[in-house]
């Protein structure tokens, strides 16, 4: 998982990071970042299905918990208090998920 970088702009900050996934079927955590919304993007180079929601989020076939975010989508907005409360999941091994938070 890379570490966020962020801007700050007067009292409001934007910070970005993303994560992967070393393992399918095996849930990650995003960092702890503070916010009002954060969006989620399944990078084009991913090869598999991307699952979010909380710590109950499941990717396997058959058992699929959360909502799903493809490739081809191009983002998913969450009005959110804290990225760490976003849990993910994804059906091939080496897919990220990159996001950009907003406080």
């Amino acid at each position: 998982m890379s570490n966020p970088g962020s801007i700050d702009s007067g009292s409001r900050r934007i910070g970005a990071g993303s994560s992967t996934n070393v393992a399918a079927a095996t849930k990650v955590q995003l960092p702890d970042n503070q916010c009002v919304s954060v969006v989620l993007t399944s990078p084009p180079g991913n090869g598999g299905i991307i699952w979010y929601g909380n710590s109950d989020v499941v990717a396997v076939a058959g058992s699929e918990k959360g909502a799903v975010l493809f490739a081809s989508q191009s983002s998913q907005k969450l009005e959110i208090s804290n990225t760490s409360l976003i849990y993910w999941d994804t059906t091939n091994s080496g897919d990220k998920l990159a996001f950009v938070f907003f406080n």
